[in-house]
């Protein structure tokens, strides 16, 4: 009788991929046992190699380079990695009425007893799709020539066609600034609204100068956006210069729309005082147009209605309540329908549970892609898909819509000056009383094509690795 393997890591979702260079994306796989070429051993995991099960007949590669073969790398108990390399060949070798050798993430169950199948950490079935360098195993980068070409400001976006059409990004924070000076408190609140002020950040992206940042805004107080430096855990929690924003201003951004598929990436970094005193009150909102109907992706009070642990996102010409994925506080399962699936379970902020502050996620990249059939998905820090939002385009005043246009206009904030002014002081620990950020901003930028699931788990690792502080 035919014996099989079934890798199952996820739920299915409409951005199920059957490639994966990480393993990331792919809910179910299964291969014939007799494609079995290779198990191998490491602490606390097995990996089983297999031939001829990749999505690619032929590969033309350069010199030096190859496509690794499909391999699944399971998690076991530790101690027990050979004990399951033996009851895997066992199961192929003897002769009996069961032919699936099931590792199933989502139920938790495997046909051995060995295997740890508790998360989507414990199973990663990678179809290769990135050639490595046969001598050092490591992903090629196409040369050095292709890699000095398609690198913005040390990230390698693995293509010219990947580069993005807007970016701000450290290298190119302004020596100085000044903060907004024109003044008027006709507001209905009685606030006031300061703008004016001087900010130079550059575009890196193919945009060009046309979305060079120059002004910033603020509404109560003149206050302005500054470059920071104390680049440390305790000074912002980020590992490079960045933008330190306050929840009374913003950066103008100069209108840019993204229609259908996009993917954006930001990273936001707060430091070790402050993330302690977050608890789940949420980020606020980092981006956004003027009108209010374009934000993403943090808390609000007026519209989450006091939930907790939520990413959102919301589209130009879209008024309804915004579409959001539900994080993972421990009352949540995997799934939550018919809004969200989640495979990873994560938290905003991600704190060390042994209470250990030293290990207290600072350092925040966010990766959002929505596909030409506008699913929307987000990574985090580690490539891992936390949350994915099928497409709805039904009625643009209905909830959970995934359509329209990305209209950016605001960094640090969206809405309205009227919107932003209500609740805002500049010492409020809860962002969500005013429709902004507070934190620091080393990352921003769009790319105006959805760039694929493998480009974004790189995306996503390529920013936590520079921009995380190491000390």
């Amino acid at each position: 009788m035919k014996k099989f393997f079934l890798f199952r890591r996820s739920v299915e979702t409409a951005t199920s991929s059957s490639i994966s260079n990480t393993g990331v994306g792919v809910s179910t796989m299964a291969i014939p046992a007799e494609l079995m070429c290779l198990a191998s051993t490491a602490t606390g995991s097995v990996t089983i190699t297999f031939n001829d099960a990749t999505a690619f007949q032929e590969t033309l590669l350069a010199e030096g380079e190859s496509l690794k073969k499909t391999n699944v790398t399971v998690s076991c108990e530790v101690g027990q990695e050979t004990s399951l390399v033996e009851s895997i060949l066992e199961f192929i070798s003897k002769d009996s009425k069961k032919s699936v050798m099931r590792f199933d993430v989502v139920s938790g169950t495997s046909t051995f007893a060995q295997a740890v199948v508790d998360s989507v950490a414990d199973l990663s079935p990678q179809t290769p799709t990135v050639p490595v360098v046969t001598a050092t195993g490591a992903d090629s980068d196409g040369g050095q020539a292709a890699a000095y070409n398609n690198t913005i400001g040390g990230i390698n976006f693995g293509s010219e066609a990947n580069l993005p059409f807007i970016d701000y990004n450290e290298t190119n924070l302004p020596s100085s600034t000044s903060a907004p000076s024109d003044s008027d408190s006709s507001g209905d609140a009685g606030f006031e609204i300061f703008t004016g002020g001087s900010f130079a950040w550059k575009n890196a992206g193919t945009g060009g100068s046309t979305y060079n940042i120059t002004e910033s805004r603020s509404v109560n107080l003149a206050s302005t956006p500054s470059g920071f430096t104390t680049n440390t855990r305790a000074g912002s929690g980020c590992g490079t210069d960045s933008v330190a924003i306050n929840s009374v201003n913003f950066l103008v951004v100069p209108s840019v729309t993204f229609t259908k598929d996009y993917t954006l990436y930001m990273v936001f970094c707060q430091n070790e005082t402050f993330i302690n005193t977050l608890g789940s009150l949420g980020t606020g909102l980092q981006f956004g147009s003027e009108t209010g109907q374009t934000f993403g992706f943090g808390e609000h009070v007026s519209f989450v209605d006091l939930a907790r642990n939520r990413l959102y996102i919301r589209h130009e010409g879209v008024t309804g309540a915004p579409a959001f994925i539900q994080l993972a506080p421990s009352s949540v399962t995997k799934s939550e329908e018919p809004l969200v699936t989640v495979e990873r379970q994560y938290s905003i902020p991600n704190l060390d549970p042994t209470g250990d502050a030293s290990k207290d996620q600072l350092c925040y990249p966010i990766v959002i892609r929505r596909d030409a059939e506008l699913n929307i998905v987000f990574y985090n820090f580690e490539g891992e898909i936390i949350g994915v939002i099928p497409s709805n385009t039904t009625t643009p005043s209905d909830p959970n819509q995934t359509s329209g246009d990305l209209l950016i206009e605001r960094i640090g904030a969206t809405s309205t000056i009227d919107d932003l002014a209500d609740g805002l002081t500049l010492s409020d620990d809860d962002n969500r009383n005013g429709l902004s950020f507070r934190g620091f901003v080393p990352r921003f930028g769009v790319i105006d094509r959805d760039i694929g699931n493998d480009s974004c788990v790189s995306l996503a690792q390529q920013l936590f690795a520079k921009y995380n502080p190491t000390s």
